[in-house]
């Protein structure tokens, strides 16, 4: 005989952790304090960034397989877990409804179906390395998103900080990532190939954050070179603390995709829930960042477009990695 506990039948489960939602809900109208994001320092403050797992359990004869899909019938399994009555499982999507069960050798369960929440972000945890966020998630203003599973950002996987085996388990088997795309010129000369394995392309291009962004353009033909072909996916880019850098692609790719001001500055401000010290949008750097920008058009997104062009990357390319990303 088995017993399913929880989730309960039909439940909408929060993939976010309380300290998550209210850094989203609450006023953020601060400056940061200075920093530095050539030199980062690692708080002692413990890291909000590991988003909340759902956790399922169960009463049985002994240990179980729990099988978690997209369909009724199993066939779009996502996640397994031999598990013995309870088991809490990272990284789901969200907005996306799942079913589950657990088989106890001959015996199945009932079916039970939950619904994760919406609210962006979707959080992921990878053993090791922290501040790891899906750009899939984000509404742009038509109503849209971005999909989910395909573009991921978060800090350095070396050096300052070591993925695991498990987070390599993580982020190259269950997520699937193919492409390690380095945006850090201070590995220049040392890191020639991926942490996360021979089998991940590896491709170093580094660039600068906020107006040193703006520096030099060579490099934007590279980056949005390889976002434009869908074999690269899913692709995961990263700079140290994947704050500056990362921050100021991250802003660039959002723009370009059409999603709001108000959530790309929270997607840059968000780092402040990792290890690496908060961010505000008020602060000097992305200040200077959105102002280099603002003299290029009207919307982020016809300034996006605007300095991509003036970098070399054309609209043939920028309109691919939108059908690419972007929901239809």
């Amino acid at each position: 005989m088995i017993q399913l506990l929880q989730p309960e039948n039909g439940a909408k489960v929060s993939l976010q952790t309380a300290a998550q939602t209210a850094f989203a809900e609450n006023s953020r109208d601060y400056a940061a304090p200075d920093f530095d994001w050539r030199n980062l320092t690692q708080t002692t403050d413990p890291d909000c960034s590991i988003p909340a797992p759902v956790v399922f359990s169960w009463r049985a004869d002994g240990e179980v397989l729990l099988q978690i899909a997209r369909t009724p019938d199993f066939a779009d399994t996502v996640r397994e877990a031999a598990a013995k009555d309870t088991a809490a499982v990272y990284n789901l999507e969200i907005a996306r409804t799942y079913f589950w069960r657990v088989v106890c050798g001959d015996a199945v369960s009932e079916t039970r179906s939950f619904t994760t929440g919406e609210c962006a972000p979707r959080w992921i945890y990878i053993d090791g390395t922290t501040n790891v966020r899906d750009l899939g998630g984000w509404k742009t203003m038509d109503g849209k998103r971005i999909r989910q599973g395909l573009l991921y950002r978060g800090s350095e996987l070396d050096i300052h900080r070591e993925i695991t085996a498990a987070g390599i388990a993580e982020l190259c088997g269950y997520l699937g990532v193919k492409t390690d795309l380095d945006l850090r010129g201070e590995v220049v000369g040392r890191r020639f190939d991926s942490p996360l394995g021979a089998d991940v392309a590896y491709h170093l291009v580094p660039i600068g954050a906020y107006d040193e962004y703006f520096r030099e353009t060579a490099p934007y033909p590279v980056i949005f070179g390889l976002l434009a072909d869908e074999a690269n996916y899913p692709i995961y880019f990263h700079c140290w603390g994947g704050a500056d850098r990362t921050g100021s692609l991250s802003c660039m790719i959002e723009a370009l995709c059409g999603v709001s001001e108000a959530e790309q500055d929270l997607d840059y401000e968000l780092t402040s829930l990792s290890v690496w010290g908060k961010r505000s949008s008020l602060g000097e750097g992305w200040q200077m960042f959105i102002g280099e920008l603002a003299t290029l058009g009207e919307t982020r997104q016809e300034q996006a477009r605007a300095f991509l062009r003036r970098s070399g990357v054309t609209d043939e390319v920028m309109d691919r990695i939108v059908h690419i990303l972007v929901e239809e």
